[in-house]
C-alpha cells in the first residue's frame, strides 16, 4: 500500500514538474509576441478614435523629448503626434499613469490634447478598479465631464463640482476618480511644460 502512495506521488511530482516546465517553455517564446500585441492594441485605431477623434494617425513625436520627459516624470509612458489624413498635426497623445493610487493600484491613460491646449480625448488603457463602481472609468458618459478642459487649471474632484476646474466624482469610488483625474492633470502638466 505504501508503495503505491509513494509510486502516485512520483507520477504527480513528474506530470506537475513537465506542465510547469511546459508552460515557462511557452510563456519564453510567446511573451515577446504577447507584449507587442498589447501595445500595437494600444495604439490601434480604435484608440486613436477615442482618443483624437478627427485624427486619422498617431505617430512618433520626438524620441529625445520623450526622454526627456522620463527623466522629468516618472509616470510619464508615450507621447505622439496625431494626425489628420493630409497629414497635418492636430494634437497630442499623452500616454501616462495616475499619479495618486486608485483603489486597486495605478491607472493607466491616453489623453489626447489638442494644438490649443485642450482635452479632446480619452482612453484607458489599464487599470485594476472596482468593476461596476471604479471601472466606471471608462464609460464614456463619465470621461464626457473632462472633454474641452484647457490643461490652464489643474483639475479637482468634487461631489458636486461647483466651477470649470472641477469634476465629479464617481458614486462609491473617490479614489477611482481621484486616480484618474490624476492621470489627466499629469497628461496636462506635461503638455505644458514641454508642448505648449
Amino acid at each position: 500500500m505504501k508503495n503505491e502512495i509513494v509510486k502516485l506521488g512520483l507520477i504527480l511530482l513528474i506530470i506537475t514538474a513537465l506542465a510547469g516546465t511546459f508552460l515557462s517553455v511557452a510563456n519564453h517564446f510567446t511573451k515577446d509576441i504577447i507584449d507587442k500585441a498589447i501595445e500595437d492594441a494600444k495604439s490601434g485605431e480604435e484608440v486613436v478614435k477615442a482618443v483624437f477623434p478627427e485624427a486619422k494617425s498617431m505617430d512618433v513625436f520626438d524620441e529625445a523629448l520623450e526622454v526627456k520627459i522620463k527623466e522629468q516624470n516618472e509616470k510619464f509612458i508615450s507621447l505622439k503626434i496625431c494626425k489628420d489624413e493630409s497629414g497635418n498635426d492636430l494634437g497630442y497623445a499623452i500616454q501616462t499613469l495616475s499619479t495618486r493610487k486608485g483603489y486597486d493600484g495605478d491607472i493607466e491613460i491616453i489623453v489626447g490634447i489638442s494644438l490649443e491646449g485642450k482635452v479632446v480625448g480619452i482612453k484607458v488603457t489599464q487599470h485594476a478598479e472596482t468593476p461596476g463602481l471604479g471601472s466606471h472609468i471608462e464609460d464614456a458618459e463619465y470621461q464626457q465631464q473632462f472633454i474641452g478642459k484647457s490643461t490652464d487649471t489643474e483639475l479637482k474632484v468634487s461631489k458636486t463640482p461647483k466651477d470649470e476646474t472641477e469634476v465629479e466624482a464617481l458614486g462609491g469610488a473617490t479614489y477611482s476618480s481621484k486616480s484618474f483625474t490624476s492621470a489627466i492633470n499629469n497628461a496636462m502638466a506635461i503638455y505644458n511644460e514641454f508642448l505648449k
